[in-house]
């Protein structure tokens, strides 16, 4: 069994989430969100202290979507196994999920994770390697409101705009926008 889990993927493609349930479920007893904010530094000595202790870790980040990221991660925790997971690169229901969390649950990084979302896409930035499984990612399926109120509550440049409408036009009404 690996020392650590660790979990790559968009922003709002569950890998926060999944390692709840895997806390949840018995499997990990401590997991990190996010662990390059705010100090990567802090973050590794609070891994490395819960390693110490014998703990099962779970750790996610969005950067873990770059091979360099994952790679310096390791380099962290020589001697230690890392058992990688990935979520599948499904921007439109990342995106639906992004909305979700800021209109529903009142996430205030909506239009930061928006903007890591598309700067991630522009650069080709999801590596993962050939023939690994995926995780598919969940979330709900009606966003016309979640689209109304996001676009409210985040005040959206006209580049974000037609950033969202690329990603989910194909099931959007003509007339939605």
């Amino acid at each position: 069994m690996a020392n650590i889990i660790g979990v790559a993927g968009y922003p709002g493609s569950g890998k926060t989430s999944f390692l709840r349930q895997l806390s949840l479920e018995g499997k990990i007893d401590w997991f990190m969100a996010d662990i390059f904010w705010p100090s990567y530094a802090h973050s590794i000595r609070e891994i490395q202290d819960k390693l110490n202790r014998g703990l099962r870790v779970g750790v996610d980040d969005q950067h873990f979507i770059r091979r360099i990221y994952r790679h310096r991660f390791e380099e962290c925790f020589p001697g230690r196994q890392v058992r990688w997971i990935f979520f599948e690169a499904n921007v439109r229901q990342c995106l639906i999920n992004i909305m979700q969390d800021t209109v529903g649950y009142g996430c205030i990084h909506g239009r930061q994770r928006l903007r890591t979302l598309k700067n991630a896409i522009d650069n080709g930035w999801y590596e993962i390697p050939v023939g690994t499984p995926m995780k598919k990612v969940l979330g709900i399926s009606a966003y016309s409101y979640l689209m109304q109120e996001f676009m409210r509550v985040t005040e959206l440049s006209k580049v974000e705009i037609a950033f969202i409408k690329d990603c989910i036009r194909e099931n959007v009404p003509s007339n939605f926008f």
